[in-house]
């Protein structure tokens, strides 16, 4: 823990706890050794906050001693709400005090800076963290509140999040600093302000614990592995899911917000998204179209307003091995319940399920990402409510118009392509240099979207490919497509069609023991092949527990994936013409494994003749706990 000294510009520890305010507000008895004091504040902050647990934070203001109140002030039009420092309230676990804010209207404002700063003052400099913590107590749902983030002179332009809620009860507020360091200097931050516009009468808040934290923590492997090999961060509130040397791609607010093509860029100078998501992104086409090319709203989310003006986003680690890693994103549109609760019991933490709604539609994104730069994604949306049916959605993928991207388009029944061709819908976003990293977005079924458009007008910073026209029966829609964001030079219709019609058309496998399973969640057409997670799924011998099978040679397989289920609780040992496919390794070991403990495992190369594969197995000595914890998902964020 750091904290900034006030008067000396140093960093050294702090020591404040509950007996601090006690001492301040009435004079009382004598305070703790410092060092004690120090150690039981940190631990204390530790158990309460799940984001302080590994790495440095540092206190802003933890409303534990007189000097602190300084900091905070009302700003708007008379007569100003109070502030005082009070041990009314608190947050559970971290301390006696907190500070009592009152906004009478919504055009009053709570301000954060060293204005008035004596012993106490606001730290300038925040590089170096990657999230910004406030817990704040509402006595009943507010919203929506907008907290905001001010820069020195050279950054007029402040961060701002305007769409926050409270609920009633205490609240912490996480706050990614990636997200405001685009738009202010980190090391020249001068004030955060708060306010709450959607309020029609005067409301009383408490606040503690202004806290930066660097909550790094790295889920999977890490990005100084083995070339290849896959890995997942967590920082600030962001995802950081990549493949060594090779690609890495950033989920941010359940959006993937950056691509690094780190094989040459390996200080992830280049976002190859640029200002906006990767995709795929929902968009609304409406009926009438200018020269055929939809005009749709891109970064609009009043597009859905008929679903529910509360809109919140979740992003969740579902899985992750040396195979692949799932992410899951939701994002949920409601309207306020009819009757509120009083008070909430307990601080709502992150990842707390949403507030019952009486009408809640979902928005879905499940991504399966491979180390060979494969992405399986899976979205399933309920996109109609009563009065509002969409005329058609379309599938939206974008990429940085900066670093030289160019749109090339593959609609279903192109004219002049034979009929294996006909099946193929999907758009190349290339780079014509070499050894650049281009996008394949291809689509499992060409119904989903067989029509396909340039988005993006010229003066865009962004190439942008829409799928629509699709056949969807029901309210919820559904797409499932591949994504590939390494390896490079894909830079031609003919190069990319091979690699879609290994998704699209997989192949026909021979099973001598075992069978195919076409029952697996995601395997839309019930072929044994799971195009939502983009491998081949199929189940040992029930007699003799083992399984053989030739994958044919007729069509290029890129590094094809298998799913063998029911061996959670065996030992495998898998082989390619007679050779072991793991050299590292004796047998499958746990970190190939699926959250199911159901063995997976690729060929890693192309496939261009048939290959027999054959996996012998055994009863594991003791039950063989998985790699993934028994709760269904590892965290949301």
């Amino acid at each position: 823990m750091i904290l900034r000294h006030p008067r000396r510009n140093l960093r050294r520890p702090a020591a404040l706890c509950c007996a601090s305010i006690l001492v301040g507000l009435s004079g009382g008895c004598k305070t703790p050794d410092a060092d004690t004091v120090l150690a039981a504040t940190t631990e204390r902050l530790k158990s309460a906050y799940d984001d302080l647990a590994a790495g440095a934070f540092e206190i802003l203001a933890d409303l534990e001693t007189p000097d602190q109140q300084a900091l905070f002030r009302i700003e708007g039009p008379e007569p100003l709400g109070e502030v005082e420092l009070s041990t009314r309230r608190n947050y559970p676990r971290t301390g006696a005090g907190s500070l009592r804010a009152e906004l009478l209207t919504d055009r009053h404002v709570l301000v954060i800076d060293n204005a008035n700063a004596t012993r106490w003052v606001l730290s300038r400099d925040w590089e170096g963290y990657h999230l910004l913590l406030l817990s704040v107590y509402s006595p009943r749902p507010i919203g929506p509140v907008r907290l905001a983030v001010h820069g020195g002179p050279d950054w007029p332009l402040p961060y701002a999040r305007a769409n926050l809620r409270l609920q009633a009860g205490w609240n912490v507020l996480r706050i990614d600093l990636a997200d405001v360091a685009e738009r202010i200097d980190l090391s020249d931050v001068r004030q955060v302000r708060l306010s709450a516009a959607g309020i029609d009468r005067p409301v009383e808040l408490y606040l503690d614990n202004l806290v930066l934290a660097d909550n790094t923590r790295a889920v999977f492997g890490t990005p100084d592995g083995p070339p290849g090999s896959l890995y997942v961060l967590h920082q600030g509130r962001r995802l950081h899911v990549g493949s060594v040397e090779r690609f890495e791609l950033v989920f941010s607010g359940g959006r993937i917000r950056r691509w690094y093509d780190t094989s040459g860029d390996a200080m992830r100078i280049a976002n190859l998204v640029g200002d906006g998501p990767l995709g795929p992104s929902l968009v609304i086409v409406p009926a009438q179209r200018t020269r055929g090319t939809p005009a749709v709203g891109l970064d609009d989310l009043h597009q859905w307003a008929a679903l529910g003006p509360l809109v919140t986003n979740r992003q969740g680690l579902l899985e992750a091995n040396h195979q692949r890693v799932m992410v899951v994103v939701e994002r949920t549109f409601s309207r306020p319940p009819a009757s509120q609760p009083a008070e909430a019991p307990h601080p709502a933490r992150p990842g707390a399920d949403p507030p019952p709604s009486p009408e809640r539609h979902v928005h879905r994104w499940q991504y399966t990402i491979r180390r060979t730069g494969h992405m399986a994604v899976r979205v399933e949306a309920d996109v109609e409510a009563e009065r509002f049916t969409p005329a058609d959605i379309g599938l939206v993928v974008c990429t940085a118009r900066d670093v030289r991207f160019e749109a090339l388009h593959h609609p279903a029944n192109l004219p002049g392509v034979g009929p294996a061709e006909q099946k193929l819908c999907f758009a190349l976003h290339r780079r014509k240099a070499p050894g650049r990293s281009d996008l394949l977005a291809v689509l499992s079924r060409p119904t989903m979207g067989p029509r396909l458009a340039n988005l993006i007008t010229p003066d865009d910073p962004r190439v942008g490919s829409v799928f629509y026209g699709g056949q969807h029966d029901g309210p919820v829609r559904r797409w499932v497509l591949m994504m590939t964001v390494w390896p490079a030079d894909l830079d031609s219709l003919d190069v990319a069609a091979k690699l879609a019609a290994d998704y699209c058309m997989p192949a026909v496998i021979r099973m001598h023991v075992g069978q195919m399973v076409a029952t697996d969640p995601g395997d839309d057409d019930n072929d044994g092949f799971n195009e939502s997670e983009g491998c081949y799924v199929m189940a040992l011998d029930p007699e003799a527990k083992i399984a053989r099978f030739t994958l044919p040679g007729r069509s290029l397989r890129f590094q094809p994936q298998f799913k063998l289920l029911d061996t959670a609780d065996r030992l495998c040992w898998v082989y390619a013409d007679g050779k072991p496919v793991y050299q590292d390794a004796r047998t499958v070991d746990p970190t190939r494994r699926d959250r199911d403990g159901n063995v997976l495992f690729s060929l890693d190369r192309i496939v261009d003749r048939p290959v027999t594969v054959e996996i012998n197995t055994a009863p594991a000595p003791t039950a063989r706990p998985t790699t993934q914890p028994r709760s269904r998902w590892r965290f949301w964020e």
